[in-house]
């Protein structure tokens, strides 16, 4: 069962004629961007509003995701010292637990490349991409989601 997240313009930037019309075109970017790709490491827009792209109440439903990549990497950092401290070493596991957290990096890494070759056979560009803004983990699945466009 998929947990969903809204997404939808805070009362904050609604209120902001400026903010508000960049928050309306970034919003109906992601949903035209959203509404055509297929892809298992890309977020599926799930639903979206009926009052149109342009009005303040208007929303998509995505997939609510659990972890961004900024957040994995510091624990991934953690895992690996943990993995090399005294305990580890003393139990010989060191070497099998920096082993797994290397294959689980490589399992991720596989994943984001599969989206970025999708995208570029389709011919979609991503500008702007940094860890805090475009990658999002779902458990263990990498899923790329598309905050900023060109």
């Amino acid at each position: 069962m998929n947990v969903l997240s809204p997404q939808a313009l805070s009362p904050e930037v609604i209120g902001n004629k400026q903010l508000f019309t960049q928050g309306t075109i970034d919003m109906a970017v992601e949903t035209m961007f959203l509404s055509v790709v297929n892809h298992p490491h890309i977020i599926t827009m799930r639903a979206f509003g009926n009052q149109g792209m342009m009005h303040p109440n208007y929303f998509i439903i995505l997939d609510r995701l659990y972890d961004t990549l900024e957040a994995r990497i510091p624990k991934w950092n953690l895992s690996s010292k943990k993995a090399k401290g005294f305990l580890n070493k003393l139990k010989k596991t060191s070497k099998s637990k920096l082993d797994e957290l290397m294959e689980t990096k490589l399992c991720y890494a596989y994943d984001l490349t599969g989206a970025f070759e999708y995208m570029h056979k389709n011919k979609l560009v991503y500008r702007d991409l940094k860890p805090e803004v475009s990658i999002r983990i779902l458990f263990k699945y990498i899923l790329l989601f598309i905050s900023t466009f060109d």
